[in-house]
């Protein structure tokens, strides 16, 4: 059975090795090729798998644009070079079915098509490491999160204490120590809005 196959990727040498490496196979159609996710949308029909860079002309993919394009019936497989594991777990959430690193090798991409066109997720003993322990993203308390989501997302520290049903001290604490586990990585968050930027970024906050 033929595989129709969107390839949607900014960069024309890593578009056209896509492509051929797909060609290739023998057993694969290009139904598209360019670096548009809305001239995928406007397909008459639909590819069956679409492989996704997530960073297209200097704009990051969100996963609205993904949920749009799987909701037509596409399965998608994001091909990125990010080692991210919040923005892998945020896609794999949405319903990517793969993740396949532009470092892995042709034999990775094309097991990883046949693969979830066979109705199966893909992925790598690489990849789920980098899900389940992210060294970029510190380990935080229950409280500890609480206490950054209600603090980074605009209350003040007395607000935060009473929400948290602790002294305002004990809720100083637990902001204290979030600051020390980013500074701790390399990732310093001296005020509101650094803690903020980090919360979301490792997807404590939406």
């Amino acid at each position: 059975m033929t595989i129709s196959v969107a390839v949607v990727e900014d960069h024309q040498l890593v578009r056209d090795g896509l492509v051929r490496a797909c060609e290739e196979s023998g057993r694969m159609q290009i139904a598209y090729q360019g670096s548009s996710v809305g001239e995928v949308l406007q397909l008459e029909h639909p590819p069956s798998v679409i492989l996704l860079d997530l960073d297209l002309h200097a704009r990051e993919v969100s996963v609205e644009d993904v949920q749009s394009l799987i909701a037509r019936g596409s399965d998608v497989i994001v091909v990125s070079a990010t080692t991210k594991a919040h923005v892998v777990h945020d896609f794999l959430t949405a319903g990517v079915r793969g993740f396949v690193s532009k470092s892995d090798p042709t034999e990775s991409l094309i097991e990883a098509i046949d693969t979830v066109h066979a109705g199966a997720d893909w992925t790598t003993a690489e990849l789920a490491a980098l899900i389940s322990r992210d060294p970029q993203r510190p380990a935080l308390s229950s409280q500890e999160l609480l206490a950054l989501q209600l603090y980074a997302s605009g209350l003040k520290l007395e607000s935060v204490a009473r929400r948290m049903g602790v002294a305002p001290s004990t809720a100083r604490e637990y902001v204290n120590r979030v600051r020390a586990k980013y500074s701790a990585l390399g990732r310093p968050a001296p005020t509101k809005v650094d803690l903020h930027r980090n919360a979301v970024a490792d997807g404590y906050l939406a």
